[in-house]
């Protein structure tokens, strides 16, 4: 081979790793969207929760609004079959929500994320916490079988209800022998329930997770290492409007910047989550928005919700193998993840 002819296979070859290179980069930059033209009006389904704090902060510090989109948070009762039938665009829900749809055939993918692995907490009263003591999980359950314990969740079908059927089939326990769980409704109304001895143990989300412990009723040790809380859509609307998406996107994107800066934001940040949040008491908040704040990155991370796969599978409430395809849109951002 000529020196003329080394010199070209070099140059190609460095310009196809160039591209190449440039390629996983991009795949890696968050989707920004061209600012929508005409103004659109988008409804998210969700009920008060310090886990969709980017969503609040994106309505206040004006992110949705820069870029002509005007967003209403409706309370529904019954949030997937809403998505599935458009009476809400976006629904702000775990991940689990989009696996079970999943494995029924109704695709209502994450676009991006607003916490990157859950923060539920399974806390029990101060009596069966001395019982648990410091045993690792799922012995920490484990060690409670045959007390029949009555555990509080806010709906059936939630992702309390979930978490609670995956920490007791991991501790070999079964429901209607070993525990029984009771609807609540808020994390407040669990929380409340939890300290008053209505329930022996409640499971519940920041900031009631921080408000329990803060009651006497310490969280447990559990291994839920899987996918959080996402936004999520149906496929129908990302077909039919992806450039709506990508300004959704980008607009959470800014608004998880401004979320992971607790330190300088801090104040903002308690302002936003009293009035979204349905909590008011500074003590309880900072460690939770702190909390939070640590997990709001929007990128996907697949492993997570292949681990969100597994658990649920090992629970019976997943019966057929899924792919990250099939609970995440390709429109969704692939980083970042972490700091």
């Amino acid at each position: 081979m000529s020196f003329k002819q080394r010199r070209m296979l070099l140059g190609g070859i460095s310009v196809f790793a160039y591209l190449f290179l440039q390629s996983i980069s991009l795949a890696n930059e968050p989707v920004t969207g061209a600012t929508m033209q005409s103004p659109v009006n988008l409804k998210f389904g969700a009920v008060p929760s310090l886990l969709y704090l980017p969503v609040y902060i994106a309505i206040e510090n004006g992110y949705f609004k820069k870029r002509n989109i005007n967003v209403e948070i409706i309370n529904v009762s019954n949030p997937v079959p809403a998505l599935i039938a458009g009476d809400v665009d976006f629904l702000m829900r775990s991940a689990d929500a989009s696996i079970l749809a999943a494995a029924q055939g109704k695709y209502i993918p994450a676009v991006v994320m607003l916490q990157q692995r859950t923060t539920f907490t399974l806390n029990l009263s101060s009596r069966l916490r001395e019982i648990a003591g410091s045993r690792q999980y799922p012995a920490n359950i484990r060690i409670l079988k045959g007390k029949m314990i009555t555990v509080g969740i806010s709906a059936r079908g939630s992702t309390s209800e979930f978490l609670v059927k995956r920490a007791f089939s991991d501790a070999e326990m079964a429901e209607g022998k070993d525990y029984t769980m009771v609807v609540l409704g808020s994390g407040a109304n669990l929380v409340t329930a939890l300290v008053n001895g209505r329930v022996d143990a409640v499971s519940v989300w920041p900031p009631f997770s921080q408000a329990a412990e803060a009651s006497g009723a310490p969280a447990l040790v559990v291994n839920y290492d899987e996918a959080g809380v996402a936004v999520l859509t149906n496929t129908t609307f990302i077909a039919q409007r992806r450039d709506v998406v990508e300004n959704v996107i980008a607009a959470i994107v800014e608004a998880e910047q401004f979320n992971r800066d607790v330190e300088k934001n801090i104040d903002a940040l308690i302002t936003i989550a009293k009035k979204y949040a349905g909590a008011s008491d500074d003590n309880i908040l900072l460690p939770a928005i702190k909390q939070e704040a640590s997990l709001a990155y929007p990128g996907v991370d697949c492993a997570a919700w292949e681990v969100a796969f597994r658990n649920q599978m090992s629970a019976g409430t997943l019966t057929r193998q899924l792919a990250c395809s099939d609970v995440v849109a390709d429109i969704a951002p692939k980083g970042p993840i972490g700091p």
